[in-house]
């Protein structure tokens, strides 16, 4: 056991620092851009870290225990995928955001048309003041103009919300592409500190830990801010997800264009 101590600490260590960085951030930040709480962002970090050492541990420990090298295309194919996947996340927090604007806005606008004609249908019932009478004439809608209800713009069903396995899903697999792409990299380092096959799988359990770990707070410290800010300014949430969209967009940029490019990975 006392053998196994050094590489206890140094994964543990290790992957706090791993949490911290800027791609990984990124991702997490457009996925948690969108909790109105500290605990649920937490739980976003966390699913986060068991996706990313769910596959550390699969193919860093397959890597480990049959003595594979993992090509150098391969390994730039891998994190060429992590700055796609950071791409996307940031398009889908510009696209999904306009769309529930959308909603949000046709919403008001139905609740409108119906409470103008509930007050219609409640005058009509109950006798009108002659003020009220004569102000009609320059509110009621126009001959011809009168609302009729339709398929498209009755009340609709509420949208039912997603369920926790489905809002959990997608932060499992961004952590799980990035434990992939990081794969090679922590095999190698185990190789370099483990002295057996048994401390070389306790280094890459105690990595995957403390990184899950680091990403929960992480995603608590993120949250925080957020939190009272949504509560306060009415925009707030706009502008959080939007930025968080633009980060992860440009972060997810950067590694694409370093992998491809300046790596050679597009030249190869």
């Amino acid at each position: 056991m006392v053998n196994l101590l050094p590489a206890l600490g140094l994964g543990f260590v290790v992957g706090l620092r791993h949490a911290l960085e800027a791609d990984h951030v990124a991702a997490v930040g457009a996925i948690v851009a969108r909790e109105r709480n500290v605990r649920g962002a937490a739980l976003i970090g966390a699913t986060w870290g068991v996706g990313h050492a769910a596959a550390l541990m699969i193919l860093g420990g397959a890597i480990v225990a049959a003595g594979l090298v993992v090509p150098k295309r391969i390994a730039l194919t891998l994190e060429l995928g992590v700055g796609v996947m950071l791409v996307a996340l940031g398009v889908w927090n510009f696209f999904s955001r306009e769309k529930q604007v959308h909603k949000t806005h046709r919403h008001d606008l139905e609740n409108g048309e119906r409470s103008l004609r509930n007050v219609y249908t409640l005058v009509e019932r109950g006798g009108e003041p002659a003020m009220l009478k004569a102000s009609r004439k320059y509110t009621s809608p126009a001959p011809g103009n009168e609302y009729t209800p339709s398929a498209s713009s009755d009340v609709r069903a509420p949208v039912p919300e997603k369920s926790p396995l489905r809002r959990l899903l997608r932060p499992f697999l961004v952590g799980s592409m990035h434990g992939l792409a990081g794969s090679a990299a922590a095999a190698l380092l185990v190789v370099a500190v483990a002295q057996t096959a048994l401390s070389a799988f306790v280094y890459l359990a105690c990595f995957g830990v403390g990184t899950t770990m680091g990403m929960v707070v992480v995603t608590g410290a993120l949250a925080v801010p957020m939190a009272r800010a949504f509560r306060r300014f009415h925009a707030a949430e706009t502008w959080v997800r939007l930025g968080a969209g633009a980060l992860s967009f440009v972060v997810g940029a950067v590694v694409v264009y370093q992998i491809g490019f300046r790596d050679g990975l597009f030249f190869q």
